[in-house]
């Protein structure tokens, strides 16, 4: 037997990733980014549903501070155990329609892809999207074989936790339906109870998200249409080359393109293969369908995650067949190098000489907002009659609030239209009654727009926070006397 046939071999290697993950992630020292602090702030208050998604997340994060703290480690802990339990999910599927070296290689695959390295560090919905998606894939594929009531009711069950990870759940449904028309058996497959059975567990576990909805005018479902820019101009090309440049980015650049290829150069001999038939059926509608969303008007590169998982699986495939191994070689080079310089890109930057600033423009990302938080802590201990530090910005409320959470400040949202556009508008809305003295941090408000509003606006010097030689930001701070109220 060889260490690529060995189920220990291939669990060794997945922990002995994910130790060197963690290790990096704890150490990173990053603060949480604003979608972060966004999934932390809903935490607090376990429901039904929020604003923009589906709870689990918040309730993750919740069980993940009540036993290790609020730390960003521990927001950030739960991708570094549910990518592992994907990445078994994938051994056990390519092993069962292949072999156990096909599993190893397509598990390992998966783990090892750059969006999955890069998605480790981050506090996001795909992990366990991804996790819920695998675990039902591979439970579908056991059904299909067997027609087990218990990988039935596996699959039901992992449809329901998914769809209250995320609403892309849906996509899955999409493809088991497209797996169930193109099935020798679909008749049959139709006709047996326990499929309708999965289906209707799955719902089942997103009633109460339904009725958290109605109840706050289906809020999530309205942001989920408007996310998906269904009333956006059409035909947008500039947005296209971004999205497939995503693909091979967050797929990797070696096995993106092999993935294409064995799709397209071989596309009838995959209908001919029930195996590959049906890890096709759950990876090509996804790209089709966001390629063309991107072109029509425009696409996350990351809403395509979970076709990376049956993605990899084909193209890895594709890779075993050719009996060459330096392209398996090539592979996980690629693989690798990502992982290791996302794991230590701090010593690399530094050993390169890249500023620090160009990831920060590279990835847009908000990490400066505890440097902010402690000079609006500042602001406030110049002027004791503060509480309430008021904030105009989704990102900026959120960053603020996580930041400040361990003080006495509290953290409201300035909306002076009174509507709502985010979580911040419904939970945290600077009311009426808020205490007469406050500061104001802005991103965007011209001191106009605020005069109106207080008998006496003072500007302060503002926050400017600076990275590296070609990267500031600059936040306008106002102190507000005697506010009246929108």
């Amino acid at each position: 037997m060889t260490l690529t046939q060995s189920t220990p071999w291939f669990l060794c290697s997945v922990i002995v990733i994910t130790l060197w993950r963690a290790l990096s992630s704890y150490f990173m020292g990053h603060s949480l980014y604003g979608d972060e602090a966004q999934y932390w702030f809903w935490s607090q208050e376990l429901a039904w549903g929020y604003y923009s998604k589906p709870p689990l997340m918040a309730w993750v994060i919740h069980f993940s501070n009540a036993l290790f703290g609020d730390s960003p480690f521990a927001v950030r802990l739960f991708p570094l155990i549910t990518y592992p339990l994907s990445a078994v999910a994938v051994y056990l599927l390519g092993t069962n329609m292949f072999s156990k070296r096909h599993g190893f290689w397509m598990g390992l695959g998966f783990l090892t892809i750059p969006g999955i390295s890069f998605s480790s560090f981050l506090a996001s919905t795909d992990p366990l999207l991804l996790l819920f998606w695998s675990w039902a894939i591979l439970f579908f594929w056991l059904a299909l074989k067997t027609n087990s009531l218990k990988w039935w009711l596996g699959v039901g069950i992992c449809l329901g936790l998914g769809f209250l990870t995320k609403y892309a759940m849906v996509a899955f449904l999409g493809s088991m339906i497209l797996v169930a028309l193109c099935s020798q058996e679909r008749s049959l497959l139709f006709k047996r109870p326990s499929f309708w059975l999965a289906l209707a567990i799955g719902f089942a576990f997103l009633l109460p998200n339904i009725y958290w909805n109605r109840e706050n005018g289906f809020v999530s479902f309205v942001h989920t249409l408007d996310n998906a820019s269904l009333g956006a101009k059409f035909f947008r090309l500039k947005y296209l080359p971004e999205f497939l440049a995503g693909q091979f980015g967050l797929m990797g650049p070696l096995l993106f393109p092999i993935l294409c290829f064995s799709l397209t150069r071989h596309i009838k001999n995959i209908w001919q293969d029930p195996a590959r038939q049906f890890l096709t059926l759950f990876t090509l509608p996804l790209f089709v369908f966001f390629t063309l969303k991107a072109f029509l008007s425009g696409a996350h590169p990351n809403w395509t995650a979970p076709a990376y998982l049956s993605g990899t699986m084909l193209a890895v495939h594709w890779v075993l067949e050719l009996k060459n191994q330096r392209w398996l070689l090539l592979v996980f080079v690629i693989n690798f190098g990502a992982l290791a310089g996302l794991n230590h890109h701090a010593f690399l930057l530094e050993t390169l000489n890249i500023p620090r600033s160009k990831i920060v423009q590279t990835f847009k990302s908000s990490i400066y907002w505890d440097q902010v938080a402690e000079q609006m802590i500042q602001r406030a201990e110049s002027n004791p009659t503060i509480n309430i530090i008021a904030t105009d910005d989704r990102m900026m409320t959120a960053g603020i609030l996580y930041n400040l959470r361990h003080t006495e400040l509290r953290v409201r949202k300035w909306n002076p239209s009174k509507q709502v556009h985010d979580t911040f508008d419904m939970k945290v809305p600077l009311s009426n009654d808020t205490p007469k003295d406050i500061l104001v941090l802005s991103k965007r408000t011209p001191i106009e727009s605020v005069q109106r509003y207080a008998d006496s606006v003072e500007e302060l010097p503002p926050i400017v926070i600076t990275m590296g030689q070609n990267f500031s930001k600059k936040f306008r701070v106002f102190l507000l006397k005697d506010f009246k109220g929108f």
